[in-house]
Order: structure tokens, then sequence, then C-alpha cells
């Protein structure tokens, strides 16, 4: 396939089947990550589950329905599929399933050209949930591989960093917070923010390398919260540990918030242990620190300086 040519790629909801919630909502997820991973490829320009309506589908059970929230037993029907993504001018239309079989699962991507109904791609993978992350990275790579014409390998880190952990239950985490947003974001239900905080904490608790959620975190403290809403992040990430920079970061922030400096310069004391070649880390130590009206501010402020010139001040 030409990688010159722009092709609009329509990824569907993946199926569930019945009696399984939190895989359903796992699912949704997947299918998100296989949109934005499928951008990967040059060309390609995606459609998610989020932005595919359907007015009046018999095939969904009728009415007004979205099918970032439909529960498929199956496969989507073939024939809905195209006739859906045709309408929105999709040449490519990605959909599969996600069905959970006692501790294992099994995970099955199609891709259809539209116009012809043939079947461009298809992969069928087993393993166990904890394997779930994984077999998603894998579909990424198969799918990226087969319409790129590249190796497997040339896509593993992409897509790795795309979809952003190999744990299943920072994924499952992660997950659920997504469905509160997309289910605000369509006016389905409005979104419980302390529980959609308490999802991120636990996703970033469960893998503090989930950059994803750090980005979340830190875009949510910039635009505000309350004290309730500060109090969920500072018990979530309670004794995190300083490993990783990004959630060392967040919870100094939440406390410095919540006007809890001495605590916020004790996060930071203890990270810049471990991470003193950050000057994003000594500059918010030294911004901490003199509001404390420390002396040890301007010593922090200049180190973060040097390491970061973008942080130094006029």
């Amino acid at each position: 396939m030409d990688a010159s040519l722009e092709v609009m790629v329509a990824c569907f909801a993946l199926g569930t089947g019945a009696g399984d919630p939190q895989l359903a909502v796992v699912a949704r997820q997947m299918a998100e990550d296989l949109a934005e991973v499928l951008t990967l490829r040059p060309g390609f320009v995606t459609l998610s589950p989020a932005l595919l309506v359907e007015e009046g589908g018999s095939s969904l059970q009728g009415g007004r329905l979205r099918s970032a929230f439909a529960t498929f037993f199956s496969l989507p029907e073939t024939r809905w599929v195209r006739a859906t993504a045709g309408r929105l001018g999709a040449q490519i239309a990605v959909s599969g399933r996600l069905i959970g079989e006692g501790k294992e699962v099994h995970l099955g991507v199609n891709a259809v050209d539209i116009a012809r109904g043939t079947l461009l791609f298809c992969t069928q993978q087993r393993g166990g949930r904890e394997e779930v992350p994984s077999l998603l990275c894998d579909a990424g790579e198969r799918l990226l591989s087969a319409f790129s014409g590249e190796a497997r390998p040339r896509w593993r880190s992409a897509v790795q960093s795309q979809i952003g952990t190999g744990h299943f239950r920072a994924y499952t985490n992660w997950s659920m917070a997504r469905d509160m947003e997309r289910q605000e974001a369509l006016g389905l239900r409005r979104m419980n923010r302390s529980r959609w905080l308490e999802r991120l904490c636990f996703a970033l608790g469960d893998d503090a390398a989930f950059h994803k959620v750090s980005r979340v975190l830190v875009s949510a403290l910039e635009s505000g919260l309350s004290p309730a809403e500060l109090q969920v992040i500072l018990k979530g990430l309670k004794g995190v540990s300083d490993k990783h920079l990004a959630p060392m970061m967040v919870l100094a922030e939440a406390q410095r918030q919540a006007g809890a400096l001495a605590e916020a310069r004790g996060t930071l004391r203890s990270a810049v242990r471990r991470h003193e070649g950050s000057g994003a880390l000594w500059f918010m130590l030294g911004e901490i620190e003199s509001a404390l009206n420390l002396p040890s501010a301007a010593e922090c402020l200049r180190r973060g300086g040097e390491l970061d010139p973008r942080l130094r001040r006029a």
C-alpha cells in the first residue's frame, strides 16, 4: 500500500461477549489504542470508536447507539461495519473481539477493504488475562507490518510506547478512567472526578512508569482540583516509589496545592537523590523552598537552570 496516499481507517469497538463488563471496558480502550497505533503508519488517518455513531441501527438493538459503548457478542456484523465506515468516507474498517475464557482471553483483529468487502488482515491470539497488553502490542505490530511491508521489530518500540504499559491491572484501571471520560464526552453519564482520579492513581500505583497516566494527572492539577480531589491523589500516591520521576512530581505538586509545603519538600528531596540530573525537579524544589523561605532555595533554582536553561529566571 502506497504510504504517500492518505487512507482513512475506521476502528470499531471489539466484541466481548456477555457477562464480563470489566473486559468490555478494557476492550473499548484496546480499540482506541489500536486506532492510535495505526496512525504510526504514514498516510493512515483513523476514526476511533468514540467517533463512530450509528443512528437507529437495528443491528445494534435500535435507537441512537454509539459504537464506543456497543457490546458485540462476537465480531460486529461485516455488512453493518462496511456501511457505517463507508458513510464516513473510510477505506478500511478494523474490528475484532476480546473474549474471556476462564483465566484466558482470545483476541481477534480483522481489517476489511470497505469497497470490495475483502479481508486484508486477520490475527488470532490466545493468552492469559495478564498478557492482554502484550497481546495488544503484538496485534498492533502485526497490523503495522501488514500495511507497511516492514518487519514487526521496526514497529515494536513505537507500539509499546503508544500502549504505555505491560501491566494488566494498570491497563485495566487506565481503561476504567478513560471510559469515564468517554461517557461524559458522549453525553452518556456525568463523570465522577474523584473516582476518575482514584482510577488514575491506581494505574500509576500498579505501574509507576505508565507515563500516559502521569501526563493526565499533571494536566488535571494544572486545570485546578478541589481540596477533596487533591486528597484523592495524596491518598492514592502515598508511599509511591521514587524509582520513577513523574509520580513523585505529581505527588509533590498535589501536596503543594494542598498547602502541605513541608511534605512536598520532603517528596522532592527524596526524588533528587535518585534523579539529580532533572532540571525540572531541582527547579520545583527551589520554588517550594523559596515559599518556605529556606536559604537553600537559590542553589536549587541555580542547579535547575543549569540543567535546563529554559527554566532560568530573568
